[in-house]
This record gives structure tokens, sequence and C-alpha cells, in this order.
């Protein structure tokens, strides 16, 4: 692309009659073009690098030899998409918003598109496999973004699913992303070390969601939208029944085999859009992604779970334990993030559970033993701590007995640890099933 088409439509002012092969946020060998963005980590090396190779450097900082763009980060998504030719209506935007729930919900609304054999692609920092976009960050930066479009647009995809999180609407990664649906999962508490308000944190959604064509959300959330273009759900669609679950919409129901606990319009909208092929969907392949409340055994009832919001913690927690006479909960928090989070999930655990075992989930470049003493003041105790996750599962199988419950929260289908600055390959559910098969042979059971 030539640099004056850009310059048409960019305030960047690039030289003239410059062709741009490879616009990148790394110092990769092709890149003619980089971006760097000022932020917290110093960028000296990497400007000085780029400059010795002579390639161009658009920048929100003032330095010699960068061009400098004032607000850089609101054109970043815009600039990506129209380099890669993806235009407004190339697809139609499913976006899922929320303090919790987000990825569940995306997932399980690409899985019944697939079952409806509708073409549709997923972005999504949780999933891999066969049409999605494993992205690094929740909301990815238009880079990211814009490629995962160029290869849906490749695919002729029709229906495009991701997740608009606050933060990523708060730096502008969705700028140019017009969403036709947008789905609203709740609205509670979550990323204040960010936004610094809760009143923030609810405006940066709600901002978004104002652009959507459609918006599927529950009334008793505490914001009014005063528009025709307002999908309201008064009442749960899910209601359930033990380890099984029922799908109430427009009084009919539809049984389902399993668990799927989620308080959203996704039916809603299933039945709005698709009424001509209500028929074909198979309720009983309708499953929670993995790791999401994962059933690995039921008696003694262990399950799963990636919770990482206050308001998932709970909802997960209370419903594990109202199925089983004594409930374990094994779990930690993160490291780097907000610490009133750890508080909040020992007062959980103490609350709905019989026994807590704290334990290492991705504390970063935080000691283990200080995340782990914010978690247990209420009552230090009720808790056992131990560090070594591995440990920790198997003493949780120790303490298990027939018809009681053991949930595993925190991890889910991640595959790794982070710990000290390092990367460690970790996949909780090959070591909560080692241990499993353990115990039932020992138990019999």
């Amino acid at each position: 692309m030539n640099s004056n088409q850009i310059n048409k439509k960019f305030p960047f002012h690039l030289p003239k009659n410059h062709k741009i092969r490879y616009p990148s946020f790394t110092l990769n060998n092709k890149t003619d073009l980089l971006f760097i963005l000022k932020g917290k980590q110093n960028k000296d090396e990497l400007i000085k690098n780029a400059l010795n190779r002579e390639i161009l450097i658009i920048s929100d900082i003032k330095k010699k030899g960068i061009i400098y763009c004032k607000d850089l980060k609101q054109y970043i998504t815009p600039f990506f998409l129209y380099f890669n030719h993806i235009q407004d209506n190339d697809f139609i935007y499913i976006a899922i918003t929320g303090t919790s729930m987000k990825s569940s919900l995306a997932k399980l609304l690409f899985d019944i598109f697939n079952l409806l054999d509708e073409k549709v692609y997923l972005i999504s920092s949780s999933f891999k496999g066969k049409n999605i976009y494993h992205s690094k960050l929740t909301t990815p930066w238009g880079n990211e973004f814009a490629l995962a479009l160029k290869r849906a647009k490749r695919k002729k995809i029709r229906y495009v699913i991701f997740e608009a999180s606050s933060i990523g609407i708060a730096t502008f990664r969705l700028n140019g992303i017009i969403p036709n649906v947008i789905f609203l999962t709740n609205l509670k508490e979550d990323h204040l070390d960010f936004h610094k308000t809760l009143k923030k944190y609810h405006e940066t959604k709600i901002s978004y969601m104002k652009l959507a064509k459609k918006i599927f959300m529950r009334k008793d959330i505490p914001y009014a939208f005063e528009n025709k273009n307002v999908c309201y759900v008064e009442k749960n669609q899910i209601v359930q029944m033990g380890l099984k679950s029922k799908v109430i919409v427009d009084k009919k129901e539809y049984d389902l085999p399993h668990i799927l606990p989620i308080e959203t319009p996704i039916f809603d909208f299933i039945f709005t859009y698709f009424k001509d092929k209500i028929d074909q969907i198979p309720f009983n392949k309708i499953f929670y992604p993995k790791g999401r409340l994962e059933i690995l055994n039921e008696d003694p009832l262990v399950m799963m779970d990636y919770a990482h919001s206050e308001d998932a913690f709970l909802s997960t927690v209370s419903y594990f334990s109202s199925l089983v006479k004594h409930s374990i909960a094994v779990f930690g928090a993160g490291g780097n993030r907000e610490k009133q989070k750890r508080f909040a999930y020992g007062r959980i655990v103490k609350e709905y559970c019989d026994f807590g075992i704290v334990t290492e989930d991705n504390s970063r470049d935080e000691e283990f033993k200080d995340i782990a003493s914010d978690i247990i003041k209420i009552d230090p105790s009720f808790f056992i701590v131990i560090e070594e996750r591995k440990s920790a599962i198997k003493k949780a199988f120790s303490l298990l007995k027939k018809g009681d419950g053991v949930i595993f929260l925190g991890k889910g289908n991640e595959e790794s640890i982070i710990k000290k600055g390092k990367i460690y390959p970790y996949n909780e559910r090959k070591e909560i099933l080692k241990n499993l098969k353990v115990y039932l042979k020992r138990t019999g059971a």
C-alpha cells in the first residue's frame, strides 16, 4: 500500500510514495513500518534498533527520527483494518461483554452456530481449534484483530464472535469494529486497578454497547437503555436441576442432560435469528466449553472451572457446594492483579465450602506467600496453604469421601503457570485425572 493513500486517511504524515509492505508492533525482519506505543516498558532499545535498520517508526512518543502521532491508540485498529482491506460489511460482528462469563458465552455461541451449520469465526484468548483465532489478549490489538479477520474473510465467514473487555474498549482496540449484535452477560465489579472507579468501569462497557445495532441483556441489570435496539430478558432462561438443566424460551421447555447454569439471553438471540432452524438444534450437544464447570467424576463430584472474576467465583462456588454434602475448594489468585479479589475469594470459600486449599495460580512477579496471606485473612485456621499446585491436588483427593465434592478453580483449560517471570507448562485436567484414577483405585469407587 502506498503511503500517499494512508496519509489521506490517517494523521501519520509518512514520506511520500513510500511503499508499505509489512506494518507491525514488533521488530520483524519484514517490518518497514513499526508502531510503538508509550507505556510502562522502556522502549529506547527497540527504537534504537529500528532506527539503525532504517525502519519507519510511528509513535505517540516524541523523539528524534520518529514520526509522531498524537492519540495514536485511536488509529491503530482502523489502520490495520484499512491496510488489510477489511470492509464494514464483510462480517456480522457479535460482541460479548460483561463482568464475567464472556469467554464461556462466546464459545457456547460459537458451538451453537456450528451445530446450525453457520459459517462462524471466534477470536479468543481462551480457546483453540478450527475457525478459532487464538489471541494473546482477551480483546486483541488492531494488528491481531485484522489478521484474524483477514483469515476469516479468506474462508468466506459470515459471523465473527469476539469478547469486548473493558480494558480493550478503553484503550481503543475496538475502534472501527462496530458490533451488529452485542451481549451483556452482567455488570458487576472488575478491573478497578485500571478504571479506578466502578462508575468509570460501567461507563466504558456502556459506551461500546451503545454502538451496537442490537443489544441483548437481562432486564435486572441496573442500567436502562431507552432504545428500540434492546432485547430485554426478564427471567432466567436456564433452570438448574442438579447435574442437569432446562432451557425455557417463550414458555417452551428444552431438556439438557448436563449443567448449563448461564444467565444470559443467548437463546433469545438464537430463537430470534434462526427461527427456521429451531428443530435442528441438538440441545443435548450444547455444553459449556472445557474448563468451565467441567465434571470429571460424579461421585464423589470432581469439577474444574476457570472463574477469575469475583462474580464468576461466587456463582460457581455457591452452585457447586449446593450439589454435595461436603465441599472442598482448591484455588489461588493471580499476582499483579486486583488485590481485593483475594480476600473476596477467601470469604466466598469460607462461606460456601467445608474446606479450602490455597495454592499457586499465576503469581507472576509477586511472592506466593503474600498472595496466600491476603486470601486467608478472613480465617487462617480454615485453610491449608500448599504452594505447589500438583501437591494441592493430591492433598484434596486424600481428604475426599464418597458423597462429597472437590472443585479446582482458576486454571481450567490454561496450559501454563506464570511464576517469577517464567512460564511453566501445566495441564490442570491431566493432573486431576491422574489423581482421580489413583483415588478410584484406592477406594474402589
